[in-house]
């Protein structure tokens, strides 16, 4: 099976650039092209010529019936030709020689089209650049756009709730080990903590109580000392306390 396979790869890589190769040249070499059309198109009214005369009807009025049936060897060619999809890249080229051409006749034209453009081009990145790293990249952690919301939602619309998404440590730590979808799951909930360095008890606004592969998940590391490890995790294990710089700086 594995060698049937390589070799109907291998037919097929040597078909397609076969293929290529032929494009290459219907591109390159036009007069050829239409001296095959023209063999082919004498073939078929040879053919036309052939049945007609077969049925009774003189050589000169058996040519003329066929041409008459194709409605004109010249109209017919230039259906094939406008069929072709070299004559639209024909066509492509012509255009852009003749706006090239144009161009340098009309030079202060030209700076301002190019400046012009290289203006707009340059104003929709950075508005591009801007909104983007406003709403799609507002984060500045490791692959945060790929991060989703775990929640619970009750299908069946029974009961007093309809959706929640908020864990008790058991569920996350189920959620953790029954995992097969997501690379890495975390945890936190927002508090108001407080610190006691012996002197005075200091609450502050914003905190919040997370699990320990946090800071590993958002590729944060610690700027002095370290943040919390596994073994800050463990029932029992002393509190750890992580501060941000600003709060470090001012304190």
């Amino acid at each position: 099976m594995g060698t049937s396979l390589r070799c109907l790869r291998s037919h097929l890589a040597r078909g397609a650039g076969v293929l290529m190769m032929h494009w290459i040249r219907r591109i390159f070499q036009k007069s050829r092209a239409e001296r095959e059309l023209d063999r082919e198109l004498q073939f078929h009214v040879e053919r036309q010529i052939a049945d007609h005369m077969a049925a009774g009807i003189s050589p000169e009025e058996a040519r003329r019936r066929a041409i008459l049936e194709f409605g004109g060897l010249e109209r017919v060619k230039e259906e094939v030709r406008e069929a072709r999809w070299e004559t639209h890249l024909d066509n492509l080229v012509r255009d852009f020689r003749y706006a090239v051409r144009n161009l340098r006749k009309d030079r202060p034209f030209t700076f301002l089209s190019v400046f012009a453009l290289v203006l707009g081009i340059g104003a929709a990145t950075v508005v591009f650049s801007v909104v983007y790293s406003a709403i799609f990249d507002a984060l500045p952690y490791k692959d945060f756009n790929r991060s989703v919301v775990i929640q619970m939602r009750n299908l069946s619309n029974e009961g007093e709730w309809k959706d929640r998404k908020y864990f008790s440590l058991e569920e996350v730590r189920a959620f953790r080990e029954q995992n097969q979808v997501f690379e890495d799951i975390i945890a936190y909930y927002g508090n108001r903590p407080s610190y006691d360095d012996g002197k005075s008890i200091r609450n502050f606004a914003m905190g919040a109580a997370v699990t320990a592969n946090t800071f590993d998940y958002l590729g944060v590391p610690p700027l002095l000392g370290r943040t919390i490890s596994q073994e800050d995790e463990r029932p029992g294990a002393p509190p750890v306390f992580v501060m941000n710089y600003r709060l470090w700086k001012r304190e």
